[in-house]
C-alpha cells in the first residue's frame, strides 16, 4: 500500500510539474504574443480602432516569429473584436501592424493630423493578409533642434505633448530611429530632454544625440573642451570622460558628430582621426553606435588626406557615416550649385566605397532654412522628386539607411517628411506623388507642378531668382553658399539680370493652373511661391532701369510691393487657419536654446526678407547688417558667454 502511495505522489509530481511548466510556457507565449509590441502602440491603435468603429471595440494582438515574410492580418468578429495576428521578424513586428493600419485608411501625414477610415472600409479588408518588405533598413529623421522649431520646444522646453505626438508619428510611419541635435542645455532643459527620450524608447525607437568633437557654430554641444582643443592637452581623455557621462545622463543608443569648428573650417586631419578612434573604442566598449556627419562642404582639402570631410575612411570601421545632401538637390542630381560643388557624385563615391565597410546611413535634407525655402516661404516639390529618386538609387545599390534632416514640418513642409517616411514602402519607388496619392490628391496636376518646378526652379536655376541671401551671403570676402545675384549687384550686373527676366518670364508663361490642388493650405503656399515669382521678377526689372528712368522704378518697386501684400494676406490665412502649434511662438519672437531669439517660420509670417529685398534696391544698401535678422554673436559665442551680454 505504501509502494502505491509513494507512486502515486511521484506521478502526481511530475504532472504538477508539467502542468506548471505547460502554464509557465503558455504564459511566456502569451507575453511574447503581447510585449512585442510596446504598451503605447497597442494602447495607440486600440484608441485607433475605437475612433473608426465609434464603439468601445476589443482590440487584441498576437504576434509569432517568421523568418520569411513581415504579415499581418485583422480577424474581425461579430462581437465587436478585432485581432491583428502578425507574424514577422521582431524588430518590424510594430511596423508591420502600422503598415496594415495604412493599408486600412489610417493615414499621418503630420504630427496633428490623422485621416480615420470608416468601419465599413475596415470590415471589407478584415481576414485580408498584408506584406510589409520595406526597402529601408533603418529609417528614421534627424530633428535639427539647432533652428529654432516645434521641436525646441517639444524636446527641450517642455512642451512634452509636440514630443510625444512627433514620437508617435514616426512610429505610425514605420520609422524606427531618430535622432536629436543636441545643443548648450541648461539642466531643467536637459531634463526635460531625457524625460521626452525615455518615452520615445517606449515607443520601441532607437535614439540617438549629435554634437561634435569641437564645433563652436551655433551652440552646438562639443564633446571637447574648447581650451583642450587650443592647446591639445589631454583632448582624448576629455572626449571619453564626457562620453562617458553623456552616456550615463541620456538614454540614446547612438551618438552623432560634427566635423571640424564649424562647417567651413576644419580641425587637423590627423587629430580629428584620432578623435574619431577614441570615441569609436569607447562607444563600442559600450555597446552604443557612432555615426559622423559627411558634410557637403567641399572646400576644405588637405594635400594629404583630400576632402576634410571624407576623413572617416581613415578611421577606425566601428565610425558610421552619413553622406549627406543640402537643399532640395540629391545623390542623383546632375546640378548642384552650393557650397563650392558642381554636383555629388564625389559624395556618391565615397558612400558607395565605404558602405560596405562601416555603418552608414544617407542624410539628406527636406527643409533647408536659410532663406531659401521654408522660412521664405517656398514650396518646392522638388523635395519630393530628388528625396524618391535618391532612395531608388540606394535600392538599386543595396544601400538601407535612411536619416532624413528636417528643421520643421509646418507651412506645407509636413509633406515633404510625410513622402520620405512612405520611401521604404516599394510602392514608392520611382513614385514622388506617392503622399500626395495617398491624400488623395489630382497627381495629374502635381505632377505639371513638379515637371515644372524641375524644368525651371533646378536644371535652369530661376531658384537662383527666388531665395533670400543671409549675412553670411553677404559679409566681405564671403562665397554665397548657393550660386546668386545679391540684391546689392543687381544694377552692376545687368546683362546677367536680364537673362534672369527672360527666364522668369518664360516660366510664368508655362507656368501650370493650380485649380484642381484640393489640399487648401498646399494651394495657399503654392500661391504664394508664385507671388514670389513675380515679386522677384519686378524688382529685376525695376534693377534694369537704374539710374536713368526714376519714375518707372519707383512704379515697379510699388507693383513687387503689391505682390507682397497679397502674399501676406495668403499668409495670413495660412496662419489662421493651419496653426497646428498654437502654444509655441514659432512666427514671432522667441527666446529659446538655439542661436536665434525667433520662431523658424517668423519670416514667412511678415514677409520681412521681401521687404527687406525692396528696401536693399530702393535704399541703394550695401552693409549685410541692413535689416539683419541674425546675430553673429548669438551663432559664434557658447550659449552661457552670450547670456552674460544679453542686452547686446
Amino acid at each position: 500500500m505504501k509502494t502505491v502511495i509513494n507512486l502515486f505522489l511521484f506521478l502526481s509530481g511530475i504532472f504538477f510539474v508539467n502542468m506548471t511548466l505547460a502554464s509557465a510556457n503558455n504564459q511566456a507565449s502569451a507575453l511574447s504574443k503581447n510585449l512585442i509590441f510596446p504598451d503605447k502602440v497597442q494602447k495607440d491603435v486600440t484608441q485607433l480602432i475605437q475612433k473608426s468603429t465609434m464603439n468601445k471595440s476589443t482590440v487584441n494582438f498576437e504576434w509569432t516569429i517568421s523568418d520569411k515574410k513581415n504579415t499581418s492580418k485583422l480577424e474581425c468578429s461579430s462581437n465587436n473584436s478585432y485581432t491583428f495576428k502578425v507574424q514577422s521578424v521582431s524588430s518590424e513586428a510594430t511596423s508591420t501592424l502600422y503598415y496594415h493600419l495604412r493599408q486600412l485608411g489610417f493615414l499621418f501625414p503630420h504630427p496633428r493630423i490623422e485621416q480615420i477610415p470608416s468601419l465599413e472600409k475596415i470590415k471589407k479588408l478584415c481576414q485580408k493578409t498584408f506584406e510589409w518588405a520595406p526597402r529601408l533598413k533603418q529609417r528614421g529623421f534627424h530633428l535639427h533642434t539647432m533652428h529654432s522649431s516645434e521641436w525646441v520646444a517639444g524636446y527641450f522646453l517642455g512642451h512634452d505633448q509636440i514630443a510625444e505626438d512627433t514620437n508617435r508619428w514616426f512610429v505610425r510611419n514605420q520609422q524606427n530611429l531618430f535622432e536629436v541635435q543636441m545643443l548648450q542645455l541648461n539642466e531643467e532643459e536637459e531634463q526635460n530632454l531625457i524625460r521626452n527620450l525615455k518615452s520615445a524608447k517606449e515607443w520601441g525607437l532607437q535614439v540617438g544625440l549629435a554634437g561634435s568633437f569641437a564645433m563652436i557654430q551655433q551652440r552646438s554641444h562639443s564633446m571637447i573642451p574648447f581650451f583642450r582643443v587650443l592647446t591639445h592637452w589631454g583632448e582624448e581623455e576629455a572626449l571619453v570622460r564626457h562620453l562617458k557621462k553623456f552616456i550615463e545622463k541620456f538614454p540614446i543608443d547612438f551618438v552623432g558628430f560634427e566635423l571640424g569648428s564649424s562647417e567651413f573650417t576644419a580641425t587637423k586631419p590627423e587629430r580629428t582621426i584620432s578623435w574619431m578612434n577614441a570615441a569609436a573604442a569607447f562607444l563600442k566598449k559600450e555597446n552604443k553606435g557612432m555615426y559622423v556627419k559627411v558634410h557637403a562642404s567641399n572646400n576644405q582639402h588637405d594635400k594629404n588626406y583630400g576632402n576634410f570631410n571624407f576623413l572617416p575612411q581613415f578611421a577606425d570601421k566601428y565610425v558610421g557615416i552619413l553622406p549627406h545632401s543640402v537643399f532640395f538637390y540629391g545623390l542623383v542630381d546632375t546640378i548642384a550649385p552650393m557650397y563650392h560643388r558642381k554636383d555629388y557624385k564625389d559624395m556618391q563615391e565615397f558612400y558607395l566605397k565605404e558602405a560596405p565597410v562601416r555603418p552608414s546611413m544617407y542624410y539628406p535634407e527636406t527643409s533647408y532654412w536659410i532663406f531659401m525655402d521654408v522660412d521664405a516661404p517656398l514650396l518646392l516639390t522638388d523635395y519630393l522628386k530628388i528625396r524618391t529618386a535618391d532612395v531608388d538609387w540606394m535600392q538599386d545599390h543595396n544601400l538601407t539607411g535612411h536619416l532624413n534632416f528636417s528643421t520643421g514640418q509646418e507651412l506645407g513642409y509636413w509633406l515633404m517628411d510625410y513622402q520620405v517616411t512612405l520611401l521604404a514602402d516599394p510602392a514608392s519607388r520611382n513614385n514622388p506623388l506617392f503622399a500626395l496619392q495617398l491624400l488623395g490628391e489630382n497627381t495629374k496636376a502635381w505632377q505639371k507642378i513638379m515637371d515644372w518646378q524641375n524644368k525651371y526652379f533646378k536644371q535652369k536655376q530661376m531658384i537662383q531668382t527666388l531665395f533670400f541671401s543671409n549675412l553670411l551671403d553677404e559679409a566681405p570676402f564671403a562665397q554665397a553658399v548657393h550660386e546668386h545675384i545679391l540684391t546689392r549687384d543687381f544694377k552692376n550686373k545687368k546683362f546677367e539680370i536680364q537673362k534672369e527676366v527672360l527666364l522668369m518670364e518664360e516660366a510664368l508663361k508655362e507656368e501650370p493652373s493650380l485649380d484642381q490642388i484640393k489640399n487648401q493650405e498646399l494651394k495657399f503656399l503654392l500661391e504664394v511661391t508664385h507671388l514670389r515669382i513675380l515679386h522677384s521678377l519686378s524688382l529685376r526689372k525695376a534693377a534694369l532701369l537704374l539710374p536713368e528712368q526714376k519714375v518707372e522704378f519707383d512704379q515697379l518697386l510699388n507693383e513687387a510691393a503689391k505682390y507682397r501684400i497679397a502674399a501676406f494676406e495668403k499668409m495670413d490665412l495660412v496662419f489662421k487657419e493651419f496653426n497646428r502649434y498654437p502654444e509655441v511662438p514659432l512666427s514671432g519672437p522667441w527666446k529659446n536654446p538655439t542661436s536665434y531669439d525667433y520662431g523658424y517660420i517668423m519670416t514667412a509670417r511678415n514677409l520681412e526678407l521681401w521687404e527687406r529685398q525692396e528696401s536693399i534696391l530702393k535704399e541703394d544698401r550695401k552693409s549685410p547688417f541692413y535689416k539683419n535678422l541674425v546675430n553673429p554673436l548669438r551663432i559664434l559665442l557658447p550659449r552661457k558667454i552670450f547670456e552674460l551680454f544679453d542686452w547686446f
